[in-house]
């Protein structure tokens, strides 16, 4: 009560009230309409339990008390704007209104925490020997009710405060507050993968997984996406298809490897003869699924792939011939509608001094001249063929090879015919012939024999608990007449819990780290669906943990004293940026945010950094250009917790020893459908007691608060960057590294004109 003159009014004092007095008086003020029925009360209580287990009668009911809320709830946020002059922001609306539900029935409340859905995680990241579930000890033990009006009020000023913890914290775990009725927190994911169709063995000792592929890592690497199911791979069978195939004496066949994982042996289809593609073409798994038939096609304009240059005893191929223009089989302008036909006709082949041959793996012995003399030859290959889709027969025939021009290697000069290195080197060029070729088809699979890769869409979900921490309370005898208030003491309780919770996130930061250290890291799995690290982001991203020193006098160079503290920043910011730019590609997160429905190309990757509070005065901030550049939004925040100055010996040195944690946040512009940042604080409103106990012959009054958060990690990247040497790099004189090297002038005159002075000039017939 406040104390009054002689003439009843108030005394002067500079003592103004504090936030959350004003807010428990307007409350106050609202008793009559606020408060509930008992049977109202028990219905709001059984509706924080389950909404589900409301019967319809109940459910109306329940919507005409919240109705008849929102009334007197416009009626407060009113009445604050009124005596204030401040605005509430739509979450303080919200937490208003919410705190005023809550404390209706807060045993119910509590009660209601207790419960989790099946696979809930209750994490404990953070949390330390401070976690403890202490239950609903406010409703076992002997409490009465300091006037339910009191911690209606109470509750409302408590929850309505905007910040619940330090600017560096929520930075790292921004918070998300739960309503009444949601005692968990759910986040669903949508994941697509594609795998291979997956035969099983009869034993069942194969492999049971399927080697299922994220999609979003795709981008990443162009080989799970790769489908090559219908290619028509010629199989070389001793004594069954070998005829089909350049000799094996020349061209020994070699092995491929199909998108089925099976091995094929193969090799150049050989020249001049009718090549029975279809019948050739079939797999061992093929001929076990079932023989190919008259359904199976060749597609549309296959091409040729592939030449083989026979030199001597050896063999030089000409690949990726695919894509020449002229390397395209089209249909015939007459005869069978299915009948294709090819004219490769091209005299840019280039043979040189890098030519290898496949049997010797060495410029073969005839063209050694290429070497020798330094020459390079361009060759014309005529390749005529036909061929056939639906019988699918493929022909192709060679005229003799025509050296169109030799060239000196290094000048590409065009040599004349009649030099007598070019014409040795032609005069073996012209003994040359092609003696096989590749052909790049595939089957039409209109009977839909294959079926390629097959996708897999499923949800994968996480269920977060949040935790109820054990009390902070402040006591005192009920008869004592200080001068401190109920709510002040509501003050002091939030100014602990901001600190409490604070504390438990740079905890929780820290042990994330270790815990991301003791992983294996890039690790990819076979399953995308086992848990292999922390939070949704496993999913999307590979871990990332990287523990690394700056020793920034070691690092920076500075030539006048008026630079040095831009080139310190500078030492700084590079060595961030050279960090999260390793981070952002190692992770493989860029594919993970160019896939989640980013929103738009002004879309830039968000740096999160906190530091220690000498050290961050060093980083340019906010909306400095040069920051990390153009690629990333950054974010610095400082922490006060001395953690980040300690020594090995545990002595905390500010400027001497400092420390940056770095992640990547919530982005600024655009949006992502899953939360691929940090983490998050999941939030609970809490309810302040104001209660009296008996202590043997005494009453104790009390005010109590039980925090409810927990600090979710979703994101399993994470930099920490030890910085030392940053208080000697400004204050000290920093050594300029230079190298001496001494340089022999090469003549008297250079000599002198290194020293200054201006060389004679040579006497007549000296010199040379």
């Amino acid at each position: 009560m406040s104390q009054k003159n002689i003439f009843g009014k108030e005394k002067k004092s500079f003592t103004p009230r504090s936030n959350t007095q004003v807010i428990a008086d307007i409350v106050k003020s609202h008793a009559h309409d606020i408060s509930l029925s008992t049977e109202s009360a028990k219905l709001v209580g059984k509706a924080f339990l389950s909404i589900e287990s409301l019967s319809a009668s109940e459910t109306e009911d329940l919507g005409a008390i919240t109705n008849s809320q929102k009334t007197v709830i416009d009626g407060i946020v009113a009445d604050y704007e009124e005596t204030t002059g401040s605005t509430l922001t739509e979450d303080q609306v919200d937490n208003l209104s919410e705190s005023i539900v809550i404390a209706q029935n807060p045993d119910e409340y509590y009660n209601a925490g207790a419960q989790t859905e099946p696979g809930t995680v209750v994490s404990a990241i953070g949390g330390g020997v401070d976690v403890g579930v202490v239950g609903q000890e406010l409703a076992t033990e002997s409490f009465e009710v300091h006037g339910m009006m009191n911690t209606l009020a109470m509750t409302v000023s408590y929850n309505i405060r905007p910040e619940k913890q330090s600017k560096a914290v929520e930075l790292f775990f921004p918070t998300i507050t739960l309503d009444s009725t949601q005692n968990n927190y759910t986040i669903d994911v949508h994941l697509s993968t594609v795998f291979n169709s997956k035969e099983y063995d009869l034993g069942g000792k194969g492999d049971a997984y399927r080697n299922q592929k994220h999609v979003i890592k795709a981008l990443r690497k162009h080989d799970i996406l790769k489908s090559n199911f219908t290619d028509i791979v010629p199989v070389f069978r001793k004594t069954i298809s070998e005829d089909s195939f350049v000799d094996s004496t020349l061209l020994p066949p070699y092995v491929v490897r199909t998108d089925f994982d099976e091995d094929v042996q193969t090799s150049l289809l050989k020249i001049g003869k009718e090549i029975k593609l279809t019948h050739i073409s079939q797999t061992d798994r093929m001929v076990t699924l079932g023989m190919s038939d008259d359904t199976d096609q060749i597609s549309a304009n296959p091409r040729l792939k592939t030449l083989g240059l026979k030199v001597g005893n050896d063999v030089v191929l000409f690949k990726n011939l695919q894509y020449h223009q002229q390397s395209t089989f089209t249909y015939s302008p007459s005869g069978d509608r299915e009948g294709i036909q090819l004219m490769y006709d091209v005299n840019t082949h280039l043979v040189n001094a890098d030519t290898i041959g496949e049997i010797s793996q060495a410029l073969p012995t005839e063209l050694k001249a290429l070497k020798d003399k330094k020459l390079e030859a361009l060759l014309r290959f005529d390749i005529s063929g036909r061929g056939n889709t639906d019988l699918g027969i493929v022909t192709l025939n060679a005229a003799a090879v025509q050296v169109r021009a030799v060239r000196n290697a290094e000048t590409k000069e065009v040599l004349s015919m009649e030099n007598a290195d070019v014409k040795a080197l032609v005069a073996e060029l012209e003994k040359t012939s092609i003696v096989g070729y590749e052909v790049d088809a595939t089957r039409t699979n209109s009977n839909l024999r294959e079926h390629g890769l097959l996708l897999d869409d499923r949800v994968q979900r996480i269920i977060y608990g949040v935790k109820l921490h054990s009390p902070i309370a402040i006591r005192r005898p009920i008869d004592d007449k200080d001068t401190v208030s109920d709510s002040q003491r509501i003050d002091s309780l939030i100014r602990l819990s901001f600190i409490r919770r604070t504390n438990a996130g740079v905890s929780a930061i820290y042990d994330i780290l270790n815990m991301l250290k003791s992983q294996p890291q890039q690790l990819d799995t076979a399953e995308p669906f086992n848990y292999t690290s922390v939070g949704v982001g496993q999913w999307f991203a590979r871990t990332y943990v990287k523990d690394v020193e700056l020793d920034v006098y070691k690092t920076c160079q500075s030539l006048t004293t008026s630079d040095r503290l831009n080139n310190v920043s500078s030492v700084m910011t590079n060595y961030i940026l050279g960090e999260m730019t390793q981070a952002y590609c190692s992770s493989e997160l860029a594919a993970g945010y160019e896939l989640t429905d980013i929103g738009g190309s002004s879309f830039r990757p968000h740096v999160i950094a906190i530091a220690d509070a000498f050290t961050s005065k060093f980083i340019f901030r906010e909306g400095d250009a040069r920051t990390l550049g153009d690629g990333f939004d950054f974010t610095i925040e400082e922490c006060s917790d001395e953690r980040l100055v300690l020594d090995e010996h545990g002595q905390a040195k500010d400027g001497e020893i400092g420390t940056i944690f770095l992640s990547f946040g919530k982005p600024r512009n655009g949006s992502l459908s899953v939360p691929l940042w940090f983490g998050n604080t999941l939030d609970k409103r809490e309810i302040p007691r104001i209660v009296s106990r008996a202590r043997g012959s005494k009453y104790q009054h009390e005010t109590m608060v039980q925090p409810w958060f927990s600090h979710i990690c979703h994101l399993p990247v994470l930099v920490r960057i030890k910085v030392t040497g940053l208080k000697r790099s400004i204050q000290e004189r920093l050594n300029f590294q230079v190298t001496n090297e001494v340089i022999q002038p090469a003549t008297a005159a250079a000599a002198a004109a290194v020293n200054g002075v201006p060389a004679a000039p040579a006497a007549p017939g000296v010199g040379g």
